[in-house]
């Protein structure tokens, strides 16, 4: 399990952010395959969870937050005149890494088929851009609501969109498979959202080890809680 929360605060020049991670290895697993990086400077955060059930989980997840890390110092260090677009770096540097993780798993059959999860949160200016592939979430906590902004990137949720019941889906075996997630050949493009900020807003990025277990209204009790 994994969280991260952003609290924009105000300041002179704008919208600042601080944050925490959390990570934990829960009762069923024997490694963690969770992994999280936040930016000190309140710039960006980043989530990743390992594909269950393979052995190169830990090491795609490791890999997807090294690599956006990289990739966030970058973009963040030049003019923010000459930075490109937000959705466009955010949807280049998921491709990017997927192959990479692609590739290093091509490399080693002990690592064939790794893949992760991936969802990324940056602030620019007065809006959070937030990306993501697979089935980690973000969450939006405002006026003591929560929102979930994220949907999951699930065979379950494909075959919804396609107009079936969920009754039928339920049947199906295959309901719970990603549908995307960084590592996967071709490359899907993650979906990326911009959303103004508001003064007080917190944003949670998790794993489906928090989202499967708890509620929306219990995350939210639990985050209002340690406020």
């Amino acid at each position: 399990m994994a969280q991260t929360r952003k609290k924009p605060t105000a300041s002179a020049t704008g919208l600042r952010a601080r944050g925490f991670a959390l990570s934990h290895l829960g009762a069923v697993r024997k490694r963690n395959e969770d992994a999280v990086c936040i930016d000190p400077k309140g710039h960006f955060a980043v989530l990743a969870d390992g594909m269950g059930g393979h052995l190169g989980g830990q090491e795609a997840s490791r890999m997807a937050i090294t690599i956006m890390r990289t990739l966030f110092d970058a973009y963040l260090a030049g003019p923010l005149s000459e930075r490109p677009d937000p959705t466009l770096f955010l949807q280049r540097s998921f491709v990017d890494i997927s192959a990479k993780i692609h590739d290093e798993g091509s490399k080693n059959p002990m690592l064939a088929h790794m893949g992760a999860t991936l969802v990324a949160w940056l602030l620019e200016a007065d809006h959070a851009f937030v990306a993501h592939s697979g089935d980690s979430r973000c969450y939006l906590i405002r006026d003591r609501k929560i929102f979930q902004l994220t949907p999951d990137h699930t065979m379950e949720n494909e075959h919804i969109l396609r107009g079936k019941s969920r009754a039928e889906v339920e049947l199906m075996p295959v309901r719970h498979v990603l549908s995307r997630n960084v590592g996967m050949m071709p490359t899907k493009p993650p979906d990326v959202l911009r959303m103004p900020l508001a003064l007080g807003d917190i944003w949670l990025l998790c794993s489906d080890g928090l989202s499967n277990k708890l509620t929306d209204q219990e995350m939210l009790w639990h985050v209002l809680q340690g406020r």
